[in-house]
């Protein structure tokens, strides 16, 4: 897999990386989407970014290199010691708010409140549950990101029906009316990008 050349990754990436790996925590967000979402972040100046599934603050890393200084970034996540390392490297950083909740649950419940100019989903919650949720709060010609699409992706371990709810995701967003669907990308482990049109 290629790898960000030196100066693209963002600064605190690599301890970030190691104290995952003291936690025996998993990284979700690799560095051909974590490139991809700090550039689509870059192309919202201001803008607000929300990240379903914080972990422990990759995905985190990556959108702040890319938002700009007035930008902001809620991110939500319910593993606790994860977190710990999210707010460890993050909590410092005005632009980001960290919220330990559970995904779904806020999802369900927030029902006003300014939109975002970019949404990315990083857990089950806003992907393959609360999709309708998360969609709605993606403002007019904001991105809505999704990863894991990917059947077998090289090296992953995947639950059984994975196959099965990323097919019916992908068929559910390229049937959306008022979105524009970049087809699935076929690298990092299978990403989606939309752009709400109306």
């Amino acid at each position: 897999m290629a790898t960000a050349p030196p100066g693209r990754r963002p600064g605190p990436l690599t301890a970030i990386e190691s104290d995952a790996e003291g936690i025996g925590a998993t990284v979700a967000c690799d560095e051909a989407l974590g490139g991809l979402v700090r550039t689509l972040a870059a192309a919202k100046p201001g803008g607000r970014a929300l990240e379903l599934g914080t972990g422990v603050g990759v995905g985190t890393a990556w959108l702040l290199a890319g938002l700009d200084p007035t930008a902001c970034l809620d991110t939500l996540d319910d593993d606790t010691r994860r977190l710990d390392v999210a707010r460890a490297h993050h909590g410092n950083d005005p632009r980001v708010t960290v919220y330990e909740t559970d995904v779904g649950a806020w999802l369900e419940e927030r029902v006003d409140g300014p939109g975002y100019d970019l949404v990315l989903a990083n857990t089950r919650a806003g992907r393959f549950t609360h999709l309708d949720e998360a969609l709605s709060l993606v403002e007019r010609g904001g991105f809505y990101v999704v990863g894991d699409l990917a059947c077998h992706p090289p090296g992953a371990t995947l639950p059984e029906d994975h196959c099965l709810e990323a097919e019916a995701l992908l068929s559910d967003l390229e049937s959306r009316a008022g979105w524009e669907a970049l087809p699935l990308l076929g690298w990092s482990r299978g990403v989606m990008v939309l752009v709400r049109r109306q």
